[in-house]
């Protein structure tokens, strides 16, 4: 992984590279992110960009459990629009 950073990197120096999320939303002035990732991440990036008070965009399907997404629907009711 970290060699294809590098090449990104090479492509678009201009552009920041992050190989962890939290990096990216801990690093970086964002105001939302869309999560399109594998399914099975989706709701561990999800609710740390909530906590971090980002806007939050997910591709379908949100989890392959409907049991996850009721827990993460109930955890973070206060910021789901």
């Amino acid at each position: 992984m970290l060699k294809k950073l590098k090449e990104l990197n090479l492509r678009f120096p201009e552009s920041a590279i992050f190989a962890k999320y939290k990096d990216l939303i801990d690093k970086s002035e964002l105001d939302c992110v869309l999560v399109a990732t594998d399914v099975s991440n989706h709701l561990e990036i999800a609710s740390y960009a909530l906590k971090n008070n980002l806007f939050v965009l997910l591709e379908k399907p949100v989890d392959s459990n409907s049991v996850n997404i009721q827990k993460f629907i109930e955890n973070n009711s206060s910021k789901i629009d």
